[in-house]
């Protein structure tokens, strides 16, 4: 028999959030999404994320390779720094080409123009690189007074390190990067810039330009600007902690020139300035800031919203220098040293471009990321010297629930269910699951307080063992073989509860056992008032 007087609660999982509650956030906000997306097919439902694969590269024709200090991807082929014991402690360059696995070997390497290696943990000051030219420039701390940057010939993979010619650059740059085709260096508070396509040479003393105070420049990235009369023009934003400037035109045209455009939002975090689809993603002091191409610095949020839907991790963070992050046509990723609830964890989480919501934490770290294609290529000091290849885009047949060998855990949190202009304690036995998996997967799905105590738990299960296309072993007809379901066909269950759920607010949890792929749709459950409210949970 119906229950009386009942009416239909629903909740659909859309994204991360920092609120408990769902009036306080958006409809759909989760608590926790680890491991888990947006689908990129229902706007209602999130999936697993790709696993990462198994290493691309160990370095092994390196000497004792260790950490790599930087990297960034050009067509198929990777550069970046790595520690070596070949002739010291110092980094080397490499090469790597993604499509052949193999490396290209450098010449010119010696311990009189290569950079120290630098800790892999604690605060520091994360190497920069750039194309300018024929040449990869590299800015590292380990360098020395005399050396200023390296250089890789991008034609002769030459190694070199050196100072500008006829000008001198007056320190150390913290950072490079290509504006105009000129390598733009930050020295303190100052921009230098070469001449066109040669990034060593400066003709003329006054190639610099100051920003604003004697504070230090933090990053530099190139931004496209729409304007109204000239369609879009290429601008360099530059960073400091807590100002952000931008410079356009050129002196060779004679209207270079540099604007200010906040000057109380900064970022700490070099890397994590990237460049998306929809603008200049940073990290400013209390969330996540992007500067499209109208150049009006906003908050990273979903359109119309205000403010941000996650703060506190990027607030917490233990050293915003090591923060690393890369974007793609897709999505947006940053991993980081935090503090969540009290404890020091380290996570990475995705902002999708599309949708505009968070998911994480997801438990693949990295300090190193460079965009690929529909991926990343990352690289993490704790697995030594070691490139993987991480996609983010999600296929119903082919996704992988492993990263590097290791099973992934999957697990949604919901906040606090909304519930309006309704105060009574409420009562609920049918609850439905809507969900899929491809293969055999266990999903325990937990009912909690308002105070996170369990109401009730069940167990599901969702999937059938089967075979793959194209799979050693198996035929077309062959006597009782079954398919792996598709990861988009829906199972929708009644969840087994031992108890009914009273509660006054509730909030649901959803985890697996097996490491399957998994698809987590909507929760729907039929609820009656008491008519009777207390002042208890």
């Amino acid at each position: 028999m119906a229950i009386r007087n009942a009416y239909v609660m629903e909740f659909m999982p859309i994204g991360l959030s920092d609120a408990t509650e769902e009036d306080g956030a958006f409809p759909g906000a989760c608590t926790i999404l680890k491991n888990l997306i947006p689908d990129p097919r229902n706007s209602t439902r999130v999936v697993s994320r790709p696993g990462v694969g198994s290493s691309l590269t160990n370095f092994a024709s390196f000497t004792n390779p260790g950490f790599i200090s930087t990297h960034i991807v050009v067509g198929t082929k990777v550069y970046g720094m790595v520690s070596t014991t070949r002739l010291g402690a110092y980094d080397e360059p490499f090469v790597f080409d993604i499509a052949t696995g193999l490396f290209t070997a450098v010449t010119g390497t010696s311990t009189s123009n290569l950079p120290l290696t630098q800790p892999s943990s604690g605060a520091w000051e994360p190497p920069t690189t750039a194309v300018v030219g024929n040449y990869l420039v590299v800015t590292h701390p380990g360098y020395g007074s005399n050396i200023r940057f390296g250089l890789l010939n991008l034609t002769t993979f030459a190694w070199t390190a050196q100072n500008t010619t006829t000008n001198l650059l007056p320190a150390r740059p913290t950072a490079v990067a290509n504006f105009n085709n000129r390598a733009w260096f930050a020295v303190n508070n100052q921009a230098w810039y070469t001449n066109p396509l040669d990034p060593t040479k400066m003709s003329n003393a006054n190639q610099a330009l100051t920003l604003g105070d004697n504070t230090n420049i933090t990053a530099m990235a190139g931004l496209p600007v729409a304007t109204s009369s000239a369609g879009i023009l290429q601008t360099l934003v530059i960073f400091k902690g807590s100002q952000v400037w931008q410079i356009s035109g050129d002196s060779s045209t004679s209207n270079l020139a540099q604007n200010y455009m906040h000057l109380s939002v900064g970022t700490t975090a070099p890397r994590s300035v990237s460049t998306t689809p929809r603008g200049l993603v940073f990290l400013g002091p209390d969330g996540h800031y992007i500067i499209p191409p109208s150049g009006v610095i906003e908050p990273l949020a979903y359109p119309g919203q205000p403010y941000q839907d996650v703060r506190q991790p990027f607030q917490n963070a233990l050293y915003p220098t090591r923060i690393a992050s890369a974007s793609n046509g897709q999505c947006y990723r940053i991993s980081l040293e935090t503090y969540v609830g009290g404890v020091l964890t380290t996570n990475d989480y995705w902002f999708d471009l599309k949708r505009m919501r968070w998911s994480g934490p997801h438990t693949f770290n990295y300090d190193c990321a460079s965009p690929y294609g529909y991926g990343f290529i990352l690289s993490n000091a704790a697995l030594g010297a070691n490139l993987f290849y991480s996609s983010a885009l999600p296929t119903q047949y082919g996704v992988s629930a492993m990263d590097n060998g290791a099973t992934i855990a999957f697990e949604m949190g919901t906040v606090l269910l909304s519930s309006p202009e309704r105060m009574s304690v409420k009562q609920a036995i049918e609850v439905t699951d809507e969900h899929s998996s491809k293969g055999v997967e266990l999903i325990t799905v937990d009912a909690l307080n308002i105070d996170g105590s369990m109401l009730s738990t069940a167990t599901l299960s969702s999937g059938v063992a089967g075979g793959a296309w194209g799979q050693s072993g198996l035929a077309w007809g062959q006597s009782g073989l079954a398919w792996d379901a598709w990861l988009g066909s829906p199972e929708i269950d009644i969840v087994p509860w031992t108890v009914p759920l009273v509660f006054k607010r509730l909030s649901f949890r959803r985890t697996t056992q097996n490491g399957v792929p998994v698809q987590f749709g909507p929760i729907r459950m039929r609820v009656q008032d008491t008519g009777y409210t207390n002042n208890k949970t």
